[in-house]
């Protein structure tokens, strides 16, 4: 019988990393939940993750800390699943640095990609990125194809996901434009599929965060060395499984 994984999550408060941590504690796996030390959220946070059987590591998000976060867990898988936020934004300003996709989005995946390479032995990176990374256009995009570069040039062994929108009723955060466009364009894919056109649907239509941890869960549980690029098409697959 094989060893369970080792899993640290950082992101682990956001839609997609609460969503993880439930089923992977559930499936067995050994769980760190990575929370900012600087949350307001920290101590209901840690709760909950605790009573879903996971650890919670609330260290900062410096190299230093990091390394250690990693040494102390040796994770067999690490999953990057954090985009920016008011917390980290807030974080970063607080240490001079601006204020941007590419200070937090890229420059915390950087970080983490660094401490998992100084790790021993070195974590399978699991990381969320975009659909549309490989022809970046505007910031947001342009970090997550900054983050797949970072990892190309790595030498870590990775698999990167590349969702369409993200969305679903079930998310607490307070995101009207990304659900209502995840409406929208849900059901104007829903048509054309309806009318037997399914490949946009498919590629583009939106998913929740649990479907999307799903296949993440699998994505890790199935990785194999080298470099993994899972579109959203197989991302569906995987997250209905």
């Amino acid at each position: 019988m094989s060893p369970p994984l080792r899993i640290f999550v950082a992101g682990a408060t956001g839609y997609t990393g609460r969503a993880l941590v439930q089923q992977a504690t559930g499936s067995g796996a050994v769980v760190f939940a990575h929370i900012r030390p600087d949350s307001p959220r920290l101590a209901g946070q840690r709760a909950a993750f605790e009573a879903q059987g996971a650890q919670v590591l609330a260290c900062p998000w410096t190299p230093e800390a990091l390394a250690q976060a990693l040494k102390d867990a040796r994770p067999t898988h690490v999953f990057i699943l954090f985009g920016s936020s008011a917390g980290s934004r807030k974080e970063l300003r607080g240490m001079g640095r601006a204020d941007s996709y590419a200070q937090v989005d890229e420059g915390l995946s950087r970080m983490l990609i660094d401490a998992c390479r100084g790790s021993s032995p070195q974590p399978h990176v699991v990381y969320l990125s975009s659909l549309g990374a490989d022809r970046p256009s505007g910031a947001y995009l342009a970090a997550r194809h900054a983050v797949e570069a970072a990892l190309a040039q790595s030498g870590l062994h990775h698999s990167i996901a590349r969702p369409s929108i993200l969305t679903g009723d079930d998310r607490p955060e307070a995101r009207p434009a990304e659900l209502l466009a995840g409406r929208l364009v849900g059901g104007a894919l829903g048509a054309l599929a309806a009318l037997g056109w399914e490949t946009p649907q498919a590629r583009l239509g939106p998913m929740t965060g649990p479907t999307l941890a799903r296949a993440l869960l699998s994505i890790a549980q199935q990785a194999r060395p080298g470099r993994r690029i899972v579109e959203a098409p197989e991302l569906r697959r995987l997250g209905a499984a």
